[in-house]
C-alpha cells in the first residue's frame, strides 16, 4: 500500500492510499512472475552483499594471493577483465571450482583453505556451479554426510 501525503498547490494536505488488494492466493501467473521476480532480486542482493563483506582474514588471503586470482580469471573467466576480476574473488574460486583441473582444486585448497571454499558454495548463485560440480564439492568439503542426498543445485530461470 503506498501513501501520498504532501501538499497540494492550495496549500492543503492530501492522503491518498491504494485501493484495498483482493485477499485471495495469487492464482494468476503475472502475480506468480512477479513474486518470483522479488525473490530472485532479493538473492541476488543478499549475494551481492555478502560478496563485499568479507572479514579482514578473507580480504587478507585474496590480497596475498591477488596473482593467483588473475591467474585463475585469466584462466577461467578468459572473457572478462582479470584485474576487475579480483573485485570479485568468489566469483573466480567458484569458476574454477566448476571448470577446474585436478592440480587447480588442490592448489586452490592448499592457498584459500575449507572454509573460504566453503563460503563459495554458500553463495548459492545460479549458474555458478554445474549439477556435476555442486555435487563434487558438496562432498568433497564435507557439506553433506556420505549417506545424505546432496541439494540441488540453484538453477538460472528464464522466463
Amino acid at each position: 500500500m503506498y501513501i501520498f501525503d504532501g501538499a497540494s498547490e492550495s496549500g492543503s494536505h492530501h492522503t491518498r492510499s491504494a485501493p484495498p488488494r483482493d485477499t485471495a492466493p495469487m492464482t494468476s501467473l503475472a502475480e506468480k512472475g512477479r513474486g518470483q521476480m522479488a525473490e530472485a532480486w532479493c538473492q541476488l542482493q543478499n549475494t551481492i552483499i555478502s560478496m563485499y563483506t568479507m572479514s579482514m582474514a578473507q580480504e587478507s588471503v585474496f590480497t596475498e594471493n591477488r596473482d593467483y586470482l588473475i591467474e585463475l580469471s585469466r584462466k577461467y573467466l578468459w572473457w572478462e577483465d582479470p584485474e576487475a576480476m579480483t573485485r570479485q574473488p568468489y566469483r573466480i574460486l567458484a569458476a574454477a571450482m566448476n571448470l577446474g583441473s585436478l592440480e587447480d582444486y588442490q592448489k586452490m585448497y592448499r592457498t584459500f583453505g575449507s572454509p573460504l571454499m566453503i563460503e563459495v558454495i554458500q553463495q548459492k548463485v545460479p549458474g555458478w556451479f554445474s549439477a556435476k560440480s555442486w555435487s563434487f564439492w558438496h562432498r568433497v568439503l564435507d557439506l553433506v554426510d556420505v549417506v545424505d542426498v546432496v541439494p540441488q543445485a540453484p538453477q538460472r530461470i528464464i522466463q
